[in-house]
């Protein structure tokens, strides 16, 4: 074959490439995004350590950045030719361009000039920063205080009563003639929805002095309570408030063990029970025992049932779907993926060294969710799955990521039947506005509102904010301002 030949010192003439397919300009975009990110994590390990990754630790990296450039490559392709555009223009300060990139990479972006929401129906000035909120169908707002449970509407006070050292509040279901309740260390109070104490009653005992309540639940038409001894009691109000008899009946308990504040209860329609401690998470059946023991091995910070005989929970900052009826287990397990990759924790060698992974298709869906700062899920009627992290507000739907607001939760988010309601503030200098915010379908901003709240110039975070809602009621305190808006 004949060489082809050009004067000494001349270029061979260029020659036209071919034109990139969208799936190579995918690729190249994941390739180079892994790259960057590879490259990160490398350098931030060495500060951190002042030595190189290990040969376990780099082949580890390696596949998780394998998954997440597979992963974008293939989320590139639905992108439109505007994506593809900006991309080219990222980074030179093109505000618009910024957000289509950052939402087609899936990054969380701040709600740019959200819609005024509605004006307070009214608002009222508390003595102190509540404990816990509560309103009713009627739009009655119950304040827990320090030492009282107090009643307000149209922005007056109705009643207020006095307990000692409140622990918890719980409204009976609207509709219903029962008190609401009041735990606190000598019992449970019972109180009319007009402020007359319907009864005062210490746990069932045959000691001197009853163990003292610790959680609450709604069970049927009663409630499930959780005592000190890990004794459960079922609970009839009205019988509390009538004869006695029958007020209070010891149903199980859980011998060797106890309950202390942070116990919650979660009865199951079909008679079981869901038993969150801490980062234990266990499964009982009627009789309270135990059909599976989930542990989180750095943290559990979450727990909602879900219609459809799954439970969502964030177990070590992933986000995890469970079926209930393929989680029964001998042995305990760990249904996270911790210690995940590029995260920074305090890790705890002996957290569960007896346990096993998850039992097969127990798992049904499990995401990190990067700084998940422990909040409850808010599970929509539509099945989305709402959760906050260190600095936003994040939506899956079918296990997979929806969408993602710069949005830092003072509090859970809160469903209100396919919307969201969150109590959070998109600035992080000093100067930020704690507002309302309610979130619809796809993420869309419904409405922000501004509620008065005392300006010293803090900022005010979870600690001094609150949040309770009905379908046509919402209470918001920040601080001591108290202001309740129509839905």
């Amino acid at each position: 074959m004949a060489a082809a030949c050009t004067r000494s010192g001349d270029s061979p003439a260029p020659t036209a490439s071919a034109p990139q397919s969208k799936a190579d300009k995918c690729r190249r975009i994941a390739d180079n995004a892994t790259k960057t990110a590879g490259m990160a994590a490398t350098l931030l390990v060495a500060g951190l350590d002042g030595e190189e990754m290990s040969p376990s630790d780099k082949a580890g990296l390696r596949a998780e950045l394998k998954v997440s450039g597979d992963a974008l490559a293939k989320r590139c392709l639905t992108w439109d030719d505007e994506v593809f555009r900006c991309f080219s223009l990222f980074g030179g300060g093109n505000e618009k361009c910024e957000r289509i990139v950052a939402v087609a990479m899936g990054d969380d972006v701040a709600p740019v000039d959200p819609p005024a929401g509605p004006a307070p129906a009214w608002t009222f000035d508390l003595s102190q920063v509540p404990e816990a909120l509560a309103i009713t169908g009627s739009g009655h707002v119950i304040v827990l205080l320090e030492d009282s449970v107090m009643a307000v509407a149209d922005g007056a006070q109705l009643w207020s009563v006095a307990v000692p050292s409140p622990m918890a509040l719980a409204l009976p279901p609207a509709g219903t003639s029962e008190p609401l309740l009041v735990l606190h260390p000598d019992g449970v109070l019972g109180i009319q929805q007009d402020g007359t104490v319907a009864f005062r009653k210490a746990l069932p005992t045959d000691d001197e002095e009853a163990p003292a309540p610790k959680t609450l639940a709604r069970l049927g038409d009663g409630w499930l309570l959780g005592d000190a001894d890990a004794r459960f009691i079922r609970l009839q109000p009205s019988a509390c408030a009538k004869t006695g008899r029958g007020c209070m009946t010891v149903v199980g308990a859980l011998p060797e063990e106890y309950f202390d504040r942070s116990t919650t209860l979660i009865p199951l329609a079909d008679g079981s029970t869901l038993l969150w401690e801490e980062e234990n998470l266990r499964h009982l059946d009627a009789s309270f025992n135990a059909l599976f023991d989930a542990r989180g091995l750095d943290a559990l910070d979450g727990v909602m049932p879900k219609t459809d005989g799954t439970i969502v929970a964030f177990f070590d900052n992933d986000l995890v779907t469970l079926d209930l009826t393929r989680c029964r287990s001998a042995a305990p397990f760990a249904p996270s993926s911790y210690p995940q990759p590029n995260r920074l924790y305090f890790a705890d060698d002996s957290a569960c060294e007896d346990c096993k992974p998850p039992p097969p298709e127990c798992l049904v869906a499990r995401n990190y969710v990067k700084d998940g700062d422990g909040a409850e899920p808010a599970v929509t009627t539509d099945g989305a799955v709402v959760v906050r992290t260190a600095d936003a507000t994040v939506a899956f739907v079918d296990g997979k990521r929806a969408w993602g607001h710069v949005l830092a939760a003072a509090g859970d988010p809160l469903a209100i039947g396919s919307d969201v309601l969150v109590v959070g503030d998109t600035t992080y200098n000093g100067e930020g506005e704690l507002s309302l915010w309610r979130l619809g379908k796809d993420g869309v901003v419904v409405w922000r509102v501004l509620p008065p709240a005392v300006r010293d110039g803090d900022l005010y975070w979870s600690d001094d904010g609150r949040l309770a809602a009905t379908g046509q009621w919402a209470a918001v305190s920040v601080k001591q301002k108290l202001s309740v808006y129509p839905l």
